[in-house]
């Protein structure tokens, strides 16, 4: 590892909203997931410009939430937001494990989901231009 960010973030050790809710370029949003056999969960994404992450609420603390899943952006394969249904967002991840992508299916305000779309946009072109060697003259 080394370099591995994910070892700060255990599946189902706690975060403190408020924390991520102060960081700029950040989204913290409530929302549903679909879960198996249509269930829906209530939860809260958290997208950054590094990585996306899934939480679970906890009742007695209004700003605490468990972690569910972390992936990093690097692993993000596609975001397909159905033009149809304004508040459908799907996030499809492939990671070094697992070499078949996993997709998150996730309903959200459609204005969120816009926020969430050009936040993951920017970060991918900013990844692309990092890893291209520094900014292109046009």
């Amino acid at each position: 590892g080394g370099s591995d960010a994910s070892g700060e973030f255990e599946l189902d050790s706690l975060i403190n909203l408020k924390h991520w809710r102060e960081k700029p370029h950040t989204v913290v949003a409530s929302c549903k997931r679909l879960g198996p056999n249509g269930v829906c969960l209530t939860r809260y994404l958290v997208v950054s410009k590094s990585h996306v992450m899934d939480l679970e609420l906890i009742a007695a603390k209004p700003n605490v939430a468990k972690l569910k899943s972390y992936h990093a952006l690097d692993d993000l394969q596609s975001v397909k937001v159905p033009p149809e249904d304004p508040e459908m967002m799907t996030l499809i991840f492939s990671t070094k494990d697992s070499p078949k992508p996993r997709g998150y299916v996730y309903l959200i305000q459609s204005e969120i989901r816009a926020e969430c779309v050009l936040l993951l946009a920017s970060a991918a072109q900013e990844t692309k231009v990092e890893r291209a060697g520094g900014g292109l003259a046009s």
